[in-house]
């Protein structure tokens, strides 16, 4: 049942209160937000390619790109080096109402304004990397590009692209994928030190094969039927799990660890399945009433069921493992239908 206002009632907890990123309705102090003078987010990014039209029915290409990520933005939420500062510089702590994260550049030294003594007053903490205890944050992307176009000629168009891609660091962006953290720049990577052992690997957006072929052809001047195909490497596989080896005055963030029993870097248990699919489409555009057309597209032609999310969780409470670790959270979309009718008329 629910109470008066909408909770429920009667529940049996699975675990003791967790919070993947320390915010558990504390108020927050504007001033202690960010640490002073952060960099942006910004990655440098370099691509060299070339076309050629081989023949009036040829075109094809290949293209490089490497990307690096130079500075990235998220919160730390971690008192422990603030404390140590403190007690480093002899200030009194006893009224200290407790960190509640901040933005900062990670992988680098920060400053925060701290108000050790709640009264207003702020202590300019000058925290190195080495206080914080993060490495560098990476995320580099590396491709490789082949193309062939036949350009729309005798009748019909179509191009093949395949695509060699390796991504790669210790932090996919500023939300996160592999335990569905939407909210930007304030993700659990970064809170603490622990979180980031062994969160260097493959990143969950990796697709190392790539293959998409899309075209169409005119039946006639009012019929074309057209498709788009896609083949693709699942992603990486990690596990999360819980850590026994917390340091004293570092939150616990239960099952958010590159830890399953041992330790288990990012994207080291293998692959889920390729992905397939087939996108078909016919259109029709009357000669009588120019303007007119309609089109129907069938998505997935073959009903492709393919794991797309799994549970990597690996255990909630303690070292009992939990019973939905491995299973399916989401497939590709079914097979679905849409038909359009559109009209444009020039005055």
């Amino acid at each position: 049942g629910t109470d008066a206002n909408g909770l429920p009632q009667g529940l049996s907890p699975l675990t003791g209160v967790f919070s993947t990123n320390n915010e558990l309705g504390q108020p927050k102090d504007a001033k202690t937000l960010t640490a002073l003078d952060i960099d942006p987010t910004y990655q440098d990014e370099l691509t060299i390619g070339f076309e050629k039209a081989f023949s009036p029915s040829l075109n094809f290409g290949a293209k490089a790109t490497y990307r690096k990520l130079k500075s990235t933005i998220d919160d730390f939420c971690d008192a422990s080096p603030i404390l140590a500062w403190a007690d480093r510089n002899g200030v009194d702590t006893s009224n200290y109402g407790g960190f509640n994260c901040a933005s900062f550049n990670p992988g680098k030294g920060n400053t925060f304004l701290v108000d050790f003594a709640g009264d207003g007053k702020y202590s300019t903490v000058n925290l190195s990397k080495a206080d914080l205890n993060f490495e560098k944050a990476k995320r580099n992307y590396t491709a490789v590009d082949f193309f062939a176009e036949h350009p729309m000629r005798d009748g019909w168009y179509g191009r093949v692209n395949y695509t060699w891609s390796r991504s790669k660091g210790n932090t996919e962006g500023q939300t996160r994928s592999d335990n569905a953290q939407t909210d930007v720049a304030a993700t659990s990577t970064w809170d603490n030190y622990p979180l980031m052992i062994g969160a260097n690997g493959l990143l969950p957006n990796d697709r190392k094969h790539q293959i998409k072929a899309f075209g169409f052809y005119e039946l006639s001047p009012e019929w074309t039927v057209g498709g788009n195909a896609l083949i693709a490497s699942g992603r990486p596989r990690s596990c999360f799990g819980n850590r026994f080896d917390i340091p004293d005055g570092i939150d616990d963030y239960g099952s958010v660890y590159f830890y399953c029993d041992r330790e288990v870097p990012r994207g080291t248990l293998g692959r889920l399945p390729w992905d397939k699919r087939l996108d078909a489409n016919l259109a029709y555009r009357p000669q009588i009433l120019k303007g007119l057309s309609v089109k129907v597209d069938v998505f997935n032609v073959f009903n492709k069921q393919t794991e797309q999310t799994i549970d990597e969780t690996y255990n909630l409470d303690g070292t009992a493992i939990n019973s939905t670790y491995g299973r399916v959270i989401s497939y590709t979309a079914p097979r679905s239908v849409k038909l359009t009718v559109e009209y444009n008329h020039r005055f």
